[in-house]
C-alpha cells in the first residue's frame, strides 16, 4: 500500500472511530432490520460508515513495524498511530481488544531464555524497541492519563484502560540477574522506581 493511500486510510479510520452519536444511532436500527438490510443504498451505506476499520490501525502498525528507525516517515506513522489510539480512546468500551492488541504488539524486546542467552538482549532489538515501541507506549499512557485527569475534573465515571502494565514496561531494565546478584538488582530496581 502506497504511504498517500495509507493516510487517506488513516484519516477514515480516525473518522470510524469518533464518528458522531447521531450517526451510530442512525446505523443501529439499519443493521438490526434484516428488510432493510437488503436494499443496495443501506449495504453500501453500512459498508462505507459502519463496517469495522480496524484494519486501518492493523496496517499503520504493519507499516511502523516495517519502517526503519532512520526512515524519514517514522515521526508522521507514531503520529497517526497516537491518533488512532486516541479516537480508540473516545469508545473505549468498544474497542478494549482493539487497545490491548495494539498495546501487546509494542511491549519491551524479551531478555532471558526467550532471547536465546541468560539476560542478554540485543543491541538492534533494544534500539528499534526504543525508537518505535517506547514512543507507541508513551503516547498510550500519556492519552490514558489525560482522558482520565479530564473525567475526573469533569466528575464523570468511565471505564479506562489501566496505565500499570504500560508504566512498568516503560521502566528501564537491564535483564534477568544470575541467581546471587538477585537480591542486589532488585534493591537497584526498587531504587529506581523511586
Amino acid at each position: 500500500m502506497p504511504f498517500a493511500a495509507l493516510e487517506i486510510f488513516h484519516k477514515y479510520t480516525v473518522w470510524y472511530f469518533s464518528r458522531p452519536e447521531p450517526l451510530r444511532k442512525f446505523s443501529t436500527p439499519l443493521r438490526s432490520n434484516t428488510e432493510l438490510r437488503k436494499q443496495p443504498e443501506v449495504v453500501h451505506f453500512l459498508r462505507t460508515y459502519d463496517s469495522n476499520t480496524f484494519y486501518g490501525v492493523l496496517a499503520t502498525v504493519k507499516f511502523l513495524r516495517d519502517a526503519k528507525t532512520t526512515d524519514p516517515i517514522l515521526p508522521r506513522l507514531i503520529d497517526m498511530l497516537t491518533e488512532q489510539c486516541s479516537a480508540l480512546l473516545g469508545d473505549y468500551e468498544s474497542n478494549v481488544d482493539h487497545w490491548h492488541e495494539i498495546a501487546n504488539t509494542y511491549h519491551p524486546p524479551a531478555t532471558g531464555k526467550e532471547s536465546g542467552s541468560r539476560g542478554a538482549l540485543s543491541a538492534a532489538a533494544f534500539s528499534e524497541w526504543n525508537s518505535k515501541g517506547r514512543v507507541v507506549l508513551e503516547s498510550m499512557a500519556s492519552l490514558v492519563m489525560a482522558e482520565r485527569e479530564a473525567h475526573r475534573k469533569q466528575r464523570r465515571h468511565s471505564l479506562l484502560p489501566s496505565t500499570t502494565t504500560l508504566c512498568l514496561w516503560l521502566n528501564p531494565f537491564t535483564g534477568i540477574p544470575d541467581g546471587g546478584e538477585v537480591d542486589g538488582a532488585c534493591r537497584e530496581y526498587a531504587t529506581s522506581l523511586r
